[in-house]
């Protein structure tokens, strides 16, 4: 039986290429769902939840509307102030990069306060890098990092006037979900580290025009790729294609312990090879077909689909039949 190194090495390896094959151009719709996130009242820019890492389209259902993707140079051209108020979100904006911010702080600065749901968490620092009114960087709140207290608010330095989370991390995962709020007390949720992860991270995007009410928009999107940790845990791919990643991981595993059943990309052809390698990246070309070809669209010999007529098999200047 392999030993506890050896088996952590290798689900390591199972894990390098599943995140490969999930993120290969047409495998990634694999990760398609659809998450829901609620709107606040005079709020514009949202951070959508970290499972997500792609938008393909954003709507309203409760009013039947489509909320139409734009950049933001257009926000600015036709509406520099964002004075636009309604209770139709017509447009979503992409925000540059990632952010670590679930809802925008007020305009003010806040005192951020850090607190887990669990109380077993009180061994963890968390670490905040913010960025303070008049666009002075905050750096890192405390450079030591602010030691949590389970379910007790602690406040992260002295300062009350951060405008920006910029990024929000822990120095180890924690029981529970670690969380910033704007007040010892109540206040607003404005981050989450949600379980099992070590930083908050948020796909962020601006609504527009500035919703007036709240309501629930409806979003078709990918998921972020997470490692499969347990024994019992099934990748997302079609069950008949598991296969690839036992042949890829062992590729991966003969490599580091040089041995020759590893196999090799030919160098022509890197989805193709030899040994392990090659018998992986076979189920990974059969996995392609199966997931970017409909049956419809397989050519066929006898001409459209559902008629008897025969296509020629010469060429265009023979007749049918032939």
């Amino acid at each position: 039986m392999p030993s506890s190194a050896d088996r952590t090495r290798i689900q390591q390896f199972i894990n390098l290429w599943y995140r490969r094959i999930l993120a290969k151009p047409g495998m990634d719709q694999l990760r398609d769902t659809t998450v829901t996130f609620a709107t606040v009242a005079s709020q514009k820019k949202y951070g959508l939840p970290q499972a997500l890492v792609k938008i393909r389209d954003i709507y309203d259902l409760t009013n039947q509307r489509r909320v139409l993707p734009k950049t933001l140079d257009y926000i600015r051209n036709v509406d520099p102030g964002l004075t636009a108020i309604s209770s139709f979100v017509e447009n979503w904006v992409p925000l540059n990069g990632w952010g670590a911010e679930l809802v925008e702080l007020t305009s003010t600065g806040v005192g951020p306060w850090v607190v887990s749901s669990s109380a077993a968490d009180t061994t963890q620092k968390a670490y905040l890098e913010t960025t303070r009114l008049g666009g002075v960087s905050g750096g890192t709140a405390v450079s030591g990092g602010t030691a949590l207290n389970g379910l007790t608010r602690v406040q992260v330095g002295t300062l009350t006037d951060h405008v920006e989370i910029v990024k929000f991390y822990v120095d180890a995962v924690g029981a529970g979900a670690i969380s910033v709020y704007d007040a010892a007390v109540n206040g607003n949720l404005l981050s989450t580290i949600q379980i099992g992860r070590t930083s908050a991270r948020y796909y962020m995007i601006q609504l527009y025009p500035t919703p007036g009410a709240a309501v629930t928009l409806s979003v078709d999107c990918q998921r972020a790729i997470q490692d499969m940790v347990q024994p019992t845990e099934e990748p997302l791919l079609p069950e008949d294609f598991h296969e690839a990643l036992v042949h890829l991981g062992t590729y991966e595993e003969w490599l580091n312990r040089d041995d020759s059943r590893s196999g090799a990309p030919d160098p022509r052809n890197p989805d193709r090879g030899t040994g392990e390698y090659g018998r992986g990246m076979q189920i990974v070309s059969d996995l392609k077909h199966y997931v970017l070809t409909s049956p419809d669209e397989i050519p066929v010999q006898r001409g459209p689909r559902g008629t008897s007529q025969r296509v020629s098999r010469l060429g265009g200047w023979f007749p049918s039949g032939t």
